[in-house]
């Protein structure tokens, strides 16, 4: 798998703190990357206003706090 990069084109990785929109939403969140596909990568967050804590983003989708 070629490495996951965010929409600035920086690496991510598990662990990673991340910022993302809330989807349906123009909403920014963080949260904490716990898993990354070829394509996505799952961040686990705070519950958001319709109760969910995981959320799927495409890597462009996400920016890592470096």
């Amino acid at each position: 798998m070629k490495t996951a990069k965010d929409f600035f084109g920086n690496d991510i990785s598990v662990g990673d703190i991340v910022a993302f929109m809330q989807t349906g939403y123009r909403v920014f969140l963080t949260g904490t990357v716990i898993s990354i596909t070829e394509k996505t990568v799952l961040i686990a967050h705070e519950k958001t206003n319709v109760g969910i804590t995981e959320t799927r983003q495409f890597h462009g989708q996400v920016f890592v706090e470096k």
